[in-house]
């Protein structure tokens, strides 16, 4: 995606990769892994992280790319992959309407093939 996920708040998800969570000094450093990619995530917020958030959990994390390849996150949601069912496919259609009122746009590309959604 390169410069633009820099300049613009996106949102980034994808599965937390087993082994990689650092808590250190209040920060949370962890890799999301989608289809073979990986993407450091650094977390520095003043929520706490969910009970949900632990190896192996689907996460959404909001914030922007660092020039150093890291995502830095602002907000970070994650769930449970056993207690959900499976999130809508992108486009909405009539037969699977967007589930949130909230507009989201996706990107017309991925950063590492995580996938990126530019939050308006």
């Amino acid at each position: 995606m390169g410069n633009a996920a820099q300049t613009r708040h996106v949102r980034v998800g994808g599965d937390v990769q087993s082994n990689s969570i650092v808590h250190a000094a209040g920060l949370v450093t962890f890799n999301l892994v989608q289809d073979k990619q990986t993407l450091r995530v650094a977390y520095e917020g003043r929520d706490p992280l969910p009970d949900t958030f632990r190896d192996g959990a689907q996460a959404l994390a909001d914030g922007r790319l660092g020039t150093d390849g890291t995502f830095h996150a602002t907000e970070i949601q994650a769930k449970c992959a056993s207690k959900y069912p499976p999130s809508q496919a992108w486009p909405p259609t009539s037969s699977n309407p967007e589930p949130s009122p909230r507009r989201r746009t996706p990107c017309a590309r991925a950063f590492r093939g995580i996938c990126l959604i530019c939050v308006h």
